[in-house]
């Protein structure tokens, strides 16, 4: 007599984190700078952090959460990501400023928690050390602040009408304009140059210092890749150029990064356009 039988079982995988192996290296763990300003309300002075995620199923749970080193688990205080196009997707957007404001400066930890089929694991996102904005803890860097709105294929997610935002802090300088000015000229009957059109192509570039993985890794997979609206600044003291305030430009090119031997560090070169290319100037006489 045969008693077998057959049994569908549910196999649970997990997303991955962020989490590293320990091999000893002295740059095996860092943090990404997240600055805010109490008595400020100005964007240039207060980062915010966008983590999302998407359920691999309707009944998975998934849950955002923050740490404090010495507290534990603190209060989520930010903005609750709303996608009206994915009933799938959830995300969350850490408000520094008010951690600052409450909490104080230090080493805070982001995570998310997954709960699917009834088991739960919570995996790193990422580790910050949060300040108080100044010029001088602000010198010496520049701010990727995004905006997405699009439908990212590789995690089937719709971020279409979400307006959902991330920013990201790091050692680096942004300016270095380009005007790229394009002249053209007709020649009248009397054999005299006669403006038709000037126009700027401007060109941005941002340079970063060297960085390691826990900036390369969401620059090149999600901000870079995603972004609808960008605004970029630079902070640093010794700039030729201190109006580049959440300057909103259009990416244009990204040179591949340049690692730096014997360390876990590279070093970034984005390439940007004005997000709105109006920098002309044209011959109006009839």
């Amino acid at each position: 007599m045969d008693f077998r039988f057959k049994e569908d079982i549910e196999i649970v995988q997990f997303p991955e984190g962020n989490e590293e192996d320990d091999r000893g290296f002295k740059d095996c763990c860092s943090d990404i700078e997240a600055l805010a300003d109490t008595s400020d309300t100005d964007p240039f002075k207060n980062d915010k952090w966008g983590v999302s995620e998407k359920k691999q199923t309707p009944t998975d749970i998934i849950n955002f959460t923050i740490e404090k080193c010495g507290l534990g688990v603190l209060p989520n205080l930010g903005t609750v990501g709303v996608f009206p196009n994915d009933t799938g997707l959830v995300g969350f957007v850490y408000d520094w400023r008010q951690y600052l404001d409450v909490y104080g400066p230090g080493r805070y930890t982001t995570k998310v928690v997954f709960t699917i089929a009834g088991i739960s694991k919570g995996v790193l996102d990422a580790n910050f050390k949060l300040k108080a904005f100044s010029t001088n803890t602000s010198n010496y860097t520049v701010r990727i602040w995004s905006q997405f709105n699009s439908y990212y294929e590789k995690k089937d997610a719709d971020y279409t009408d979400s307006n959902f935002e991330s920013m990201i802090r790091f050692d680096g300088r942004f300016g270095d304009r380009k005007p790229k000015t394009v002249i053209n000229h007709l020649i009248d009957t009397g054999k005299k140059a006669v403006k038709t059109t000037h126009r700027n192509e401007n060109e941005y570039t941002l340079l970063s210092d060297g960085v390691g993985i826990n900036v390369v890794r969401p620059i090149f997979d999600f901000f870079n890749l995603n972004q609808d609206l960008c605004f970029v600044s630079d902070y640093n003291k010794g700039s030729l150029d201190y109006s580049l305030k959440d300057k909103p430009v259009a990416l244009k090119e990204v040179p591949d990064p340049a690692e730096i031997p014997h360390t876990r560090k590279t070093e970034l070169t984005i390439i940007y356009s004005d997000r709105v290319e109006n920098d002309n100037s044209l011959y109006n006489k009839g």
